[in-house]
């Protein structure tokens, strides 16, 4: 049996996204949610400038892949925006799995659109994955004490944020065998930037810089975010969209882990089995 390297692109995926998050929920207990998207958002375009530079690429792009970028840009940083917000007030623990469900929408974007195949097995792990969003979701505890049926702080948010991305990775996913794996982070980060730019401006938020002991943590964020970025598009170069992207999408074992060791976050046992269970079920839609 061969090592894919897809994989290993996609292991390094994981490990950008699921530190990312960690930080990401570090930087915002200091600063505003939107702030820190933006700032870091700047970060990870700064990173790639200088591939520009080196080589031989240019930013320029046929005006079709340019007004996809633009739609695409958008359902990003609404995903982004949503998913921040979840870190904000909800458990990242309990969050992160929710979030990195955009695999299995995707999933279901490349049945119905792209004509992909899911096999017994990766139906399986849809079917897993839904269950656990369900109990991750939900403090059964409390709702038998309240009586009522309602989502924990932050799900909502973060199903927002796993809707946008699973519509988003599929269709930015056909431009990388013309453009390459940089151009599209580039082109997706760059109108996102332009978007909060303009929101800002409407809605009158303060963009300003954050305090000295912030900054540091936004950079991490947006080196991670784009290192994850890069191995995943470099993964889905050399091997199945089918397989890249569930093993990235696993990154809240990362999160979850440095959640549990330093933000002391505790999960009731249908959380933690709600949690076990996204994992399993995105492990299951890397099987072919």
């Amino acid at each position: 049996m061969g090592f894919s390297i897809g994989v290993f692109y996609g292991v390094i995926a994981l490990l950008g996204w699921g530190i990312s998050d960690f930080i990401a929920r570090k930087a915002i207990e200091k600063e505003k949610y939107y702030k820190v998207f933006f700032l870091s958002q700047i970060a990870g375009v700064s990173i790639l400038l200088p591939y520009l530079a080196l080589s031989s690429k240019t930013l320029m792009a046929p005006m079709g892949d340019l007004a996809a970028f633009a739609i695409l840009g958008a359902v990003w940083a609404f995903g982004c925006l949503a998913f921040y917000k979840a870190i904000e007030v909800g458990k990242l623990s309990i969050v992160s799995p929710v979030g990195a469900s955009w695999a299995m929408v995707s999933a279901l974007i490349g049945l119905s659109i792209f004509s992909e195949e899911i096999t017994a097995v990766r139906g399986v792990g849809i079917l897993i994955t839904l269950v656990g969003i369900a109990l991750a979701s939900t403090n059964i505890p409390e709702l038998r004490k309240a009586k009522a049926t309602r989502l924990l702080k932050g799900v909502d948010y973060a199903l927002l944020a796993m809707f946008s991305w699973g519509i988003m990775f599929p269709f930015m996913n056909t431009f990388i065998p013309s453009l390459g794996p940089f151009l599209p982070i580039i082109y997706l980060k760059g109108f996102s930037i332009i978007y909060l730019l303009a929101i800002g401006l409407v809605a009158k938020k303060s963009f300003s810089l954050p305090s000295r002991n912030v900054i540091p943590l936004i950079l991490l964020v947006g080196l991670f975010d784009t290192a994850a970025f890069i191995g995943l598009n470099f993964g889905l170069q050399t091997e199945f969209v089918s397989i890249v992207s569930p093993t990235a999408a696993a990154f809240p074992m990362v999160t979850i882990l440095l959640a549990r060791t330093f933000l002391k976050e505790k999960l009731e046992l249908n959380q933690k089995v709600g949690v076990f269970a996204i994992i399993c079920g995105l492990v299951l839609m890397a099987v072919i």
